[in-house]
């Protein structure tokens, strides 16, 4: 239950944190003229983890979340998405330098990342995206199991009154003529 509760705060705190990074860019791709497709490439990214990282809370919180063994593991996944749009938030923070010039009239926005510099922060999102629905998809493959355990146990057929350790066979013999061997 703790690591559920972990999990679900590190979500919460990765939703709220992509929001303000999402907004930051897209202050930036109103005022940045030569960098739009890195912003956009960025903020699809943003919302695309932002949206997993929403479904797997509405996943663990639900009624079958303390099924999902695998997914109330991610607290190291998610926290790395975290500390990524952590840095990604402190990168784009406004400098006070701009502030100041904001005062004046003047626009001084520039966009501070290359664009190896993006392409490697989408890809350490879509990395903790991608462990996310790798827990996700080992979770489904294990109640997928149970589910045909559970058929399969349903389609063996029963014998009334022969049931395993049952009280009224006790002290009767239960093995058949010819179907034991006696060792030494």
């Amino acid at each position: 239950m703790a690591e559920a509760l972990g999990v679900v705060s590190s979500v919460i705190a990765v939703v709220d944190l992509s929001a303000k990074v999402f907004s930051l860019c897209l202050q930036y791709s109103r005022e940045v003229k030569n960098a739009k497709g890195d912003i956009q490439r960025l903020c699809d990214e943003i919302a695309t983890f932002q949206a997993t990282t929403k479904e797997l809370q509405t996943l663990i919180v639900g009624s079958r979340g303390k099924e999902l063994k695998a997914s109330q593991q991610l607290v190291s996944a998610i926290e790395d998405g975290r500390s990524r749009l952590e840095k990604l938030e402190q990168q784009l923070q406004p400098s006070t330098g701009r502030k100041r010039m904001s005062r004046f009239g003047l626009r001084a926005l520039k966009w501070p990342f290359e664009s190896k510099d993006v392409q490697g922060t989408i890809g350490d999102l879509e990395r903790c995206r991608g462990n996310i629905s790798l827990a996700l998809d080992i979770d489904q493959t294990v109640i997928l199991q149970k589910v045909d355990d559970r058929t399969t146990l349903n389609q063996l057929p029963l014998a009334h009154g022969a049931s395993f350790d049952s009280k009224a066979e006790e002290h009767n013999s239960t093995c058949l003529p010819d179907t034991r061997q006696e060792l030494l």
